[in-house]
């Protein structure tokens, strides 16, 4: 599935209903977009020649058409018409421009926190196994970029709509100059596209892995804080960053190049394609000069148009690509297992605490063998032993949060760990308190 599409299934139906809306307004503005293409040629035409245009009779139905009597209110009703229908399209445009960005910020905003949510609700056995830096890299530094690649799909889709309502109203124009224009100009971005492909998937999965690696830096140097400014080794650390950031920024200037670099060299092709065709309306063909030069007036202004929409999927499908590998980390963490969430209940009344023969292996390694310990009402119990003896993990099965690989763990002879038990286990995790090594307010 297309990335960006596998992202947006996590949303709740009414985001759907938000983008089916932005899909509404994108299809009205490209209705809107070939209706002031079409009304170009009878512009030009009439503004060439106002003549030819007053012997054909004007139907009553049209606003003020009692009023059209020589050629100079004719030209006056055209360019007013023309003009309101040019104005209409654009405000229309823009209106469709702002809902669809304030929706996107949105949907953003939505998976943004579903996907801090989904981060800090999976089973605590599988929090510990996941690298914390890698989590802060797609919280902090994907996610932004993640929602950039969500505008410009929506984009993408914009340009899309835009670009079959120009080809409607050209072939419509001039049929065998809209499917020549339109082959020449799919074809050189799709060999593009074609050869760029490859090189943005090594870039998108290039930069995933400098972006984690940018998070476990800074994470680590703060963390790391006392040792630096003990040994003076802000130098190493700081060098160590830049080299880093260094990698990224050269990769994003690539890309960037990647996105934008077929339009600087569309545009002079286009303007060559206009002139040709130009010459083979008038002179090829046989046109009066009047009808060959309101044809190419079409032409021209669906290019000035069709060129940017066309730069503009390309440019979207180039940076989607480009931050593919980013989106599928930011959906690896919505779809990581969580807890099963219940409501707030009593807290339960603690009798005895009993480590029925308690064993928990770590990757194979055997941290506790054969645990039994009870804890009555009111004891004071105090656990000693090495580093990386199994204090903390005991301290962890009894608190709810991991369970161990063999054994049982009874709160008043309920033994929390049995799979019909999940409730009880919530209401024994509400019931504890511990106090933290690392305190935040």
């Amino acid at each position: 599935m297309y990335p960006p599409i596998k992202l947006l299934t996590f949303l709740r139906k009414e985001y759907y209903i938000r983008l089916a809306l932005a899909f509404l307004l994108m299809t009205l503005s490209g209705f809107a977009d070939l209706l002031s293409l079409a009304v170009v040629v009878p512009f030009l035409e009439i503004l060439t020649n106002p003549s030819e245009a007053l012997t054909v009779s004007i139907p009553s139905l049209i606003p003020f058409s009692n009023e059209i009597n020589n050629e100079n209110s004719l030209r006056l009703y055209i360019t007013i018409l023309f003009c309101a229908t040019i104005s209409i399209s654009g405000l229309l445009r823009i209106f469709t421009i702002k809902f669809n960005t304030y929706q996107i910020a949105l949907v953003s905003a939505y998976l943004s926190r579903k996907t801090f949510n989904s981060a800090i609700s999976i089973p605590y056995s599988l929090h510990k196994e996941i690298s914390s830096s890698r989590i802060l890299s797609v919280i902090s530094i994907k996610m932004p970029r993640v929602n950039r690649a969500l505008v410009c799909f929506l984009q993408l889709i914009n340009a899309s709509i835009l670009i079959l309502s120009l080809i409607i109203g050209l072939l419509l124009i001039s049929k065998w100059i809209t499917i020549a224009a339109i082959l020449f100009f799919i074809s050189v971005y799709l060999l593009i596209g074609f050869k760029t492909k490859k090189i943005l998937k090594r870039f998108s999965q290039m930069n995933s892995i400098m972006l984690n690696k940018q998070a476990q830096i800074i994470q680590e140097s703060y963390k790391s804080a006392r040792e630096i400014l003990l040994k003076s080794n802000q130098i190493f650390y700081t060098n160590y960053f830049y080299k880093n950031e260094l990698s990224l920024q050269k990769f994003k200037a690539q890309t960037d190049f990647y996105g934008t670099f077929p339009r600087f060299a569309l545009e002079p092709l286009g303007i060559i394609f206009i002139a040709i065709a130009g010459y083979f309306l008038i002179v090829i063909n046989g046109n009066s000069s009047d009808k060959g030069i309101a044809i190419l007036g079409a032409f021209a202004l669906g290019s000035q148009r069709l060129l940017p929409a066309l730069q503009q999927i390309y440019s979207s499908w180039a940076l989607i690509k480009a931050r593919s590998k980013e989106i599928l980390d930011v959906v690896e963490v919505l779809e990581y297992p969580k807890e099963k969430l219940f409501p707030k209940t009593k807290k339960i009344n603690l009798d005895k605490i009993t480590c029925d023969n308690i064993y928990f292996s770590y990757k194979s390694q055997d941290v506790l063998n054969g645990i039994n310990l009870e804890i009555n009402n009111g004891d004071f119990i105090g656990i000693k032993g090495k580093t990386g003896g199994g204090k903390s993990t005991l301290m962890d099965i009894i608190l709810g949060l991991t369970k161990p690989t063999k054994g049982n763990l009874f709160i008043n002879k309920e033994n929390i760990y049995e799979k019909n038990k999940s409730k009880f286990l919530a209401k024994w995790r509400g019931s504890i308190s511990s106090v933290p090594q690392n305190i935040f307010l």
